[in-house]
């Protein structure tokens, strides 16, 4: 899908949603970005998006902050168009310690 932006004509927000640490934003492009910040303990973790997207051609990211001592991991393992497989661990000696995981996707 290709943007219909131009000087002339810009995007712009027509709908968005805010529920604690989750959010997104959808463009009148139909571009769509959604995000969120939580703690997470377990790894390969399923997150339902909260808008889908049209197949898993998106950008997502996601970024370990430590509220432990340690040395936080998280990365996408899988992308679906309404779901991610997220593993997030940390670097401890013991493994049930949380880690806090943001993450943002972008896309179509």
């Amino acid at each position: 899908t290709k943007s219909t932006a131009s000087l002339d004509a810009p995007c712009y927000v027509i709908e968005n949603y805010v529920n604690g640490t989750s959010w997104y934003r959808i463009w009148s492009d139909t571009f769509k970005e959604q995000g969120f910040f939580r703690e997470r303990v377990e790894s390969n973790w399923t997150v339902n998006l909260l808008k889908p997207y049209n197949n898993h051609n998106y950008t997502a990211v996601t970024n370990p902050n430590s509220n432990t001592t340690g040395w936080p991991i998280s990365y996408i393992m899988q992308k679906y168009s309404d779901h991610v497989l997220i593993d997030g661990t940390g670097n401890y000696t013991n493994a049930t310690r949380a880690i806090l995981i943001s993450f943002y996707a972008s896309g179509y």
